[in-house]
C-alpha cells in the first residue's frame, strides 16, 4: 500500500450492514428503521439477537461526542467500536471481525502517516532541493516506514552509528597530529634560518647574505615538498580506510533489511543512505552532526 492510498475496502457484507448500523447514530427513528431494514433484506445475513440489539439501541440516547462524528466508513467504525450502547457481543462475527478489521486499518493508516511526517521533519524537506527529493519517491518512503515500524532496533542502528563515527574521529586525529608535527618543523627551520642570517651581522659577513637566503630558501622548499607528500600519503590511506568503514556499515544495516542500504558507490546511492542513517540515528537518540 503507498502513503496516501485509501485501505482495502471491507467486504460487500459488512460494509452494507456498517453503513445501516451507521444510520442509527442519527437518532432513535432512524436506528428502528435501520433495524428493520437489516431484517427485512435479503441480502444481508444478521441474526436476531443483532436485530433485538439495534432496535434495542434506537430507545437509546446517544452521547454528543458520537454524534459529532463524521459520518464515513471509518468514522462510524470509530463511533460504533466505541459506542456505549452497543455491544459487539452481539453482532455476528463476520460484521465484527469486519468492524475491527477497518479499525485496526485505520490505525496502521495513522500511523504511517505519523512516521513520515516524522521523517520529513528530521530531513527538513521543505529545504530540501528536487534532486534530493526525487531520492526518496512514496514508494521508497513506504518501505521505510513499514521497516521502522516493525524492524527497527534503535540500540543496533545506535551501536553502528557510534561505533563508525569513533573510528572516523581516530583516522582525523591522526592527521592533525601530523598536521601538527609539520607545523612545528616549520616553526623551527624558520627560526634556524632566521640566526643563520643574524649571524652574518653579528660576524660582519653582510656579503654573505644572498647565499645563505639561497640555501634557505632551497631547504624550506624540499621540507614543504616533504610534508606535502606526507599528507597526501595519509589522506589517501584515510580515504581508503573511510571507503571500508563505509562498506562495512553497509553490510551491517543491510543485513538488519535497513531499505536503501547495499554496498554501492553511487553517488546519489550514498548521499541517500547518509541521509537515512541521519534520521534514524537521531530516531535512536544520536546527532551525528553533535556526535564526538
Amino acid at each position: 500500500m503507498e502513503i496516501g492510498d485509501p485501505p482495502e475496502s471491507p467486504d460487500p457484507e459488512a460494509f452494507a450492514v456498517a453503513d445501516q448500523i451507521d444510520q442509527m447514530l442519527d437518532g432513535p427513528e432512524d436506528a428502528a428503521h435501520a433495524a428493520d431494514e437489516i431484517v427485512m433484506d435479503d441480502y444481508h445475513t444478521v441474526d436476531v439477537e443483532t436485530t433485538e440489539s439495534l432496535q434495542s439501541a434506537a430507545a437509546q440516547p446517544v452521547v454528543d461526542h458520537v454524534l459529532a462524528e463524521p459520518s464515513t466508513t471509518f468514522g462510524s467504525a470509530s463511533n460504533l467500536m466505541a459506542s456505549p450502547f452497543l455491544n459487539l457481543g452481539e453482532l455476528s462475527p463476520g460484521v465484527t471481525a469486519a468492524l475491527k478489521r477497518m479499525m485496526e486499518e485505520k490505525e496502521q493508516k495513522e500511523k504511517r502517516d505519523t512516521v513520515v511526517s516524522q521523517i520529513r521533519a528530521l530531513m527538513d524537506w521543505d529545504t530540501l532541493t528536487e534532486d534530493i527529493k526525487t531520492l526518496f519517491p512514496d514508494k521508497f518512503l513506504s518501505t521505510l516506514v513499514e521497516w521502522i515500524l516493525t524492524k527497527f532496533q534503535p540500540d543496533v542502528v545506535r551501536d553502528g552509528i557510534l561505533d563508525q563515527n569513533r573510528k572516523e574521529q581516530e583516522l582525523y586525529r591522526k592527521r592533525e597530529v601530523l598536521v601538527q608535527e609539520h607545523q612545528k618543523e616549520l616553526q623551527n627551520i624558520r627560526k634556524r634560518h632566521a640566526e643563520v642570517l643574524s649571524d652574518c651581522n653579528t660576524r660582519n659577513t653582510p656579503h654573505k647574505k644572498p647565499v645563505i637566503a639561497r640555501t634557505n630558501e632551497e631547504e624550506m622548499n624540499k621540507l614543504l615538498a616533504k610534508q606535502k607528500e606526507e599528507l597526501f600519503s595519509l589522506d589517501s590511506k584515510i580515504v581508503l580506510a573511510i571507503d571500508n568503514l563505509l562498506t562495512t556499515q553497509q553490510r551491517k544495516f543491510q543485513d538488519t533489511g535497513m531499505p536503501g542500504m547495499v554496498e554501492t558507490q553511487d553517488p546519489a546511492e550514498i548521499l541517500r543512505q547518509i541521509i537515512v542513517i541521519d534520521v534514524l540515528a537521531r530516531m535512536a537518540g544520536v546527532d551525528i552532526r553533535m556526535a564526538t
